[in-house]
């Protein structure tokens, strides 16, 4: 006898209208039993219905009643053959009422167990049939007449701040669970009873506390719990609630330390202009603290122009700076008590503002000037012109002009008045030497002062020019590292003096390792000898100067000693499952004198609890097989015998299967909702969408309009898109509803889904030119908004919505060369603002399906190879073992992960699933090797589908039972790591 099975899903907090049916069988068989003879004298069945629930009633009309929500099975067990044959069983429901969703699939067990979902009479036909072809059939009614109560239980567990209602929850040894059932309701007002069972691990010795209807247990060891908790009205229905709970984490050693730390938010005061190079002086010494204690000032610029050098000059309670370029400046000041609490003021200053710069011109007629000085020599009688028209300000502000006398011959009698011009013109009266002090000044009251001295004298100066080049030290020695007591030749030859000098030569040690007592052996010497004592570094001084006193210095530095040697790995990052050996070789490590080298691997970071151990830790190439799922570190130390060094090699473990969700139906089409971290799947027979929590199990279905062509989420992942033929759908995730259904007016093949429910449309079946080549409908409305691009694109495409630079990428098939087009969307209307393709035409191999990088930087092809979404230009090409099945790529975890499928090397071809998927990590998309997939049920299992989860799981679509696609006997699961 075949047994079929659906499985029956419960709301987390009880049983509600809407509940799926399941179906048990529990066998069958045959009696004897009278029965009406058939025309070869074979008595047919007679038939015994009966009924059992705990809140089945019974009339005295002898009709069956029962509460809503309520399991019942119904037993044809009691039904016998008079000719003690094998009888089957055919179940099948004739009526129900009106707002039932109930669907009774026909099953041939004995028994059939259902949940009503609605008030009302239930009509079920059981046909009985024996082994030679004899039936009798008989109907059962069952009315559903009374109401099971509410469950409205509430869940505190001490660890978690806000609980959340799960199936499984993790939680802490020690937590204290608090479940508080006192607000569960019957919906006819009567009273309900609660009754709470305990699960626990074997060795614990927690009990379940009860006060009312609350109930509290201490989780005391690791493990599991389970609550549950009967709800029952006055007519006996009743609901059940089990929560588990997961003592996964033993509490920590009460060794914490207590921190406090006070936290203040700064005041930022108003932003004061200021002036280049102005004196800028904060003062604290009002700063008091309320509860009288002393204060500590702490002053920091937080900010600065990003060439400016300006600090603070700290004195006590007041700092002081000078701004020295444009900019913004921030300083802050934090007065902190003795008990730690703070006030912090932040103070903005905008240097918006420069000084004007005086230039002073003179014209003294034929008198010459010095010149590199700030002094101008002239004859008595001659005119003197000062002029500062060149004067310039920063910000081309107006400037003002002011002329003194600083200082003049005792005997002058030389008078300029108010002198506001930007020339000055005067004659000298007495010789000696005159200061005239030039004031310029902007609208921003910013001065500037230049002071110009003019000496009169009968006496021309005489200029006497001579010159002397400066000699150029430039010491020479090896520049290898040199063992100790080797004779070291330091060389000072190469050095030179423009002018053909001879030179002088002093060589000094400036730095020697400690305990160092060499010394050089002609230190006034052109070349010195030097034998080093000690390991290290050691740097000589060569001074070199000419008769006329002109020198140059140079520093040479000398490595001694023996070579560190250099560990190399030939990897610095894996990804490997637990359990799996880890493979990782230091032999390309050297050493550059040539010593023979050793090796010591350590493990520098593991998992808490991992007890893994590296196989022959001291040779060159190591083993380790990681005990836990973590990050771990492993170091090899690379040893000479007298120096060292270390290189890393990081590793990351995955469980081989955190966990996996058996699957009743068939995925068709699948898509992943990193916004809601659930597997989103197409399946057929009934059509439904299929929203899959990998982490909990938990299925809800949402039923499809028809066969599914092509399906797309929107970019948060709370929508769903689904195009039949000619018809789409567009479907609330989140809450598992379907929002509408709507004609698309085209044989379309591919649609896109945007998060405020526009759907964009592409594609036409039949292999033409399309003559509308986007389109774009209102999901919640079935309106269509906006069309264009006829003629743009050919016969049936598919592709990908790029959100977050507005592009939709699409391949079209039957055009040869293959080639990726795109177009690109409006951010605000959405409308398509440009259209166009790659640049390569047959250059390389392409087809769908297409993939995108996390940060949506690359394009995918089905061929392996990936383009830059911003050019379509060639980016490189993953190294795949087969052909690709399925892609995600992860911008947070640097990795790309694979799933392939081979094919047989001869016709027909036979194309299988593999036991295994590839990684590639980095930048570069580098080869990473494979993780192989899980065991499930002592079956291998196979990749189909692959995802990236919002905290970057591996979660997988597999099946087992067969590598083939839709082989006999396929099961699908989905598995997370």
């Amino acid at each position: 006898m075949n047994l079929m099975w659906t499985q029956l899903q419960k709301p987390l907090m009880g049983l509600l209208i809407g509940s799926h049916i399941f179906l048990s069988g529990c066998g069958g068989g045959g009696s004897s039993g009278d029965g009406n003879n058939t025309a070869s004298a074979n008595n047919t069945p007679t038939i015994a219905i009966t009924a059992s629930s705990i809140s089945i009633t019974t009339s005295s009309a002898g009709l069956i009643s029962a509460s809503l929500g309520s399991d019942i099975t119904i037993s044809g067990s009691g039904s016998t053959d008079a000719d003690g044959d094998t009888l089957s069983y055919q179940w099948s429901l004739q009526d129900k009422p009106a707002s039932s969703t109930v669907i009774l699939v026909p099953s041939s067990s004995v028994n059939v167990k259902f949940m009503p979902d609605a008030m009302g009479v239930y009509d079920f036909l059981l046909t009985v049939t024996d082994a030679k072809g004899a039936k009798s059939e008989k109907h059962f009614l069952i009315k559903i007449d009374n109401l099971a109560p509410t469950a409205n239980t509430q869940v505190n567990v001490g660890f978690v701040a806000t609980p959340t209602v799960m199936p499984i929850q993790s939680v802490h040894t020690g937590s204290t669970i608090t479940l508080d059932g006192t607000a569960s309701v019957d919906p006819e007002g009567g009273n309900v009873s609660l009754e709470w069972f305990l699960e626990k691990p074997v060795s614990s010795t927690a009990i379940l506390a009860l006060t009312g209807k609350t109930a509290k247990i201490t989780t005391d060891i690791l493990g599991i719990y389970k609550i549950r908790v009967k709800g029952i009205d006055a007519k006996g229905a009743f609901f059940e609630t089990v929560y588990a709970y997961n003592a996964d984490n033993k509490t920590p050693l009460d060794k914490t330390t207590s921190n406090i730390v006070f936290s203040s938010n700064p005041v930022s005061k108003p932003t004061l202009p200021v002036t280049v190079n102005a004196l800028i002086t904060l003062d604290s010494s009002q700063s008091t603290d309320p509860d009288g204690g002393a204060l500590n000032l702490v002053w920091k610029i937080l900010a600065k122009p990003q060439t400016s050098i300006a600090t603070l000059a700290i004195n006590g309670k007041q700092a002081r700076f000078t701004p020295d370029v444009l900019g913004a400046y921030q300083v802050s000041v934090r007065s902190t008590d003795t008990q730690g609490a703070y006030a912090e003021t932040i103070y903005t200053f905008d240097a918006n503002n420069q000084a004007p710069t005086s230039i002073i011109a003179t014209d003294v007629g034929s008198v010459s000037r010095d010149a590199g000085t700030n002094s101008i020599s002239t004859s008595l009688g001659y005119t003197v012109l000062l002029d500062s028209k060149n004067s310039v300000d920063p910000e081309a502000n107006a400037l003002t002009y002011e002329w003194s006398i600083e200082s003049k011959p005792t005997n002058s009698t030389l008078n300029i008045g108010n002198a506001t011009a930007s020339t000055l013109q005067f004659i000298p009266d007495v010789m000696g030497d005159y200061s005239f002090k030039l004031t310029v000044k902007d609208n921003a009251d910013a001065i500037s002062y230049f002071v110009s001295t003019i000496k009169v004298n009968n006496q021309r100066p005489t200029a006497i020019i001579s010159s002397n080049a400066t000699p150029m030290s430039l010491p020479q020695g090896p520049t290898i590292r040199l063992p100790l007591g080797t004779e070291v030749t330091l060389r000072g030859s190469a050095s030179k003096d423009a002018d053909g000098d001879p030179l002088s030569y002093l060589w000094t040690i400036v730095t020697k390792p400690l305990n160092s007592t060499a010394a050089l052996a002609t230190p006034n010497s052109m070349n010195s000898l030097f034998v080093p004592d000690k390991a290290g570094s050691y740097t000589f001084k060569l001074k070199t100067s000419d008769p006329s006193g002109a020198y140059s210095e140079q520093n040479l530095i000398l490595d001694t000693g023996n070579t560190p040697p250099v560990a190399v790995l030939d990897k610095s990052n894996i990804t490997a499952l637990t359990g799996a050996a880890v493979t990782a070789s230091a032999g390309s490590s050297y050493d550059e004198d040539g010593d023979t080298l050793r090796y010591r691997w350590f493990i520098d970071a593991r998992p808490v609890g991992s007890t893994a151990a590296i196989t022959n830790n001291t040779a060159a190439n190591m083993s380790f097989t990681p005990d836990m799922a973590g990050a771990y570190s492993l170091a090899v130390e690379v040893s000479d015998g007298t120096n060292s060094h270390t290189a890393y090699l990081g590793l990351k473990v995955l469980a081989q299967s955190s966990g996996s969700v058996a699957l009743t139906f068939a995925p068709l089409l699948s898509k992943y909702s990193q916004g809601l971290d659930k597997l989103v799947v197409v399946a057929s027979n009934p059509n439904a969408l299929k929203i899959i929590d990998p982490f909990t199990g938990a299925i809800r279905s949402v039923a499809l309009a028809g066969d599914v062509t092509s399906l797309s989420l929107s970019p948060n992942g709370k929508l769903a898109a689904v195009l039949y033929s000619g018809t789409a759908s567009l479907i609330d995730i989140e809450k598992a509803t379907l929002i509408k259904t709507f004609t698309t007016a085209g044989a379309q093949t591919d649609l896109f889904a945007t998060n405020t429910g526009s759907i964009y449309l592409i594609g036409q079946s039949g292999g033409q030119w399309v003559d509308e080549g986007v389109a774009r409908i209102n999901g919640y409305s079935g309106q269509r908004e906006y069309t264009c691009c006829s003629w743009s694109f050919y016969g049936t495409q598919k592709g990908i919505f790029a959100d977050k630079i507005n592009k939709v990428f699409l391949m079209e098939f039957g055009l040869s060369p293959s080639d990726i087009d795109y177009f690109t969307l409006d951010g605000t209307t959405g409308d398509v603002i440009a259209t166009g393709d790659s640049p390569y035409h047959g250059d390389y191999s392409m087809y769908s399906p297409l993939f995108l990088s996390g940060n949506q930087s690359l394009v995918f092809t089905g061929a392996g190879n990936y383009f830059n979404t911003g050019s379509l230009r060639y980016a490189g090409k993953l190294a795949l073992k087969g052909g690709l099945v399925s892609l995600s790529h992860s911008s947070e975890k640097e990795e790309a992960l694979v799933t392939i499928m081979t094919s047989s090397d001869n016709y027909p071809y036979e194309y299988s699933y593999q036991p295994y998927y590839q990684l590639f990590t980095g930048s570069l998309l580098a080869d990473s090797g494979t993780l192989a997939l899980p065991l499930i049920n002592s079956q291998q299992s196979y990749g189909l589908e692959i995802f990236h989860s919002a905290n970057g799981s591996h979660v997988v679509l597999v099946q087992t039972g067969s590598n083939l696609p839709q082989g006999m006997g396929v099961k699908y699961h989905v598995i997370f790591r």
